[in-house]
């Protein structure tokens, strides 16, 4: 039963991953293996990576509203 839900939340995860990437203009095969690989834990480094991404997109010395 606990494998089951370790899979389950990986697979959750990799979905995720794979979505936000695709909406944030990221490497969406990247973020796909490595929400399978590393699952849940792969979140600091995602929203780091997104948020990097964005910054380059928009420009570090400018002003970024989030709504």
């Amino acid at each position: 039963m606990l494998g089951l839900l370790v899979f389950v939340s990986y697979v959750l995860s990799a979905s995720y991953y794979y979505v936000e990437s695709v909406v944030n203009g990221m490497n969406k095969r990247r973020w796909l293996f490595g929400g399978v690989v590393m699952g849940p834990l792969l979140l600091p480094m995602f929203q780091i990576s997104k948020h990097m991404t964005v910054r380059k997109s928009v420009g570090f010395n400018s002003l970024y509203f989030c709504a």
